[in-house]
């Protein structure tokens, strides 16, 4: 397929959805993109809470695991992605922040699950502290994707 051919296509998706989007008026073409791009999203939001699973486990039992290259780097790659596709739902969706939305308050929670992350899986000092911090960054997880289900700032009560 030639590149050329389709001039007007969506560079967003790239040359090789031309042919599929050229001809669809702009609002599906946004609401394909905005689709395509929440699954990205919920796919590293579920990765990353494995992944923090996994090293959390592996950093309270000590295992060498904890500090393999690959386990200090994969991360960060998915939680690149996961906050590039949630700034690209935020521009899809056109969004102007409130301060009393219930989008503020999923960042909140996720600043809080960034804190407590970093205490368990190295700030803590004792074993005792990354343990808490350990259930107290998956109690915040809960929350952020009670949130984000729901879009209530208090899903819970």
């Amino acid at each position: 397929m030639d590149k050329r051919a389709y001039p007007g296509m969506i560079a967003s998706l790239g040359w090789c959805f031309a042919p599929i989007t050229r001809d669809m008026p702009a609002r599906l073409q946004s609401m394909d993109s905005y689709q395509i791009i929440k699954n990205i999203h919920v796919s590293c939001a579920g990765l990353s809470i494995a992944g923090f699973v996994l090293r959390s486990t592996w950093v309270l039992r000590g295992s060498p695991s904890a500090h393999h290259r690959l386990t200090r780097v994969v991360p960060h790659f998915i939680d690149a992605t996961l906050l590039l596709s949630a700034l690209g739902l935020l521009y899809l969706s056109a969004y102007r922040p409130s301060g009393s939305d219930w989008l503020t308050f999923k960042l909140m929670g996720v600043i809080l699950y960034i804190a407590f992350g970093m205490v368990a899986l190295g700030a803590g000092r004792t074993m005792g502290q990354r343990a808490v911090a350990v259930a107290a960054a998956l109690m915040v997880f809960a929350y952020i994707v009670a949130v984000a289900l729901t879009g209530q700032r208090w899903p819970f009560a």
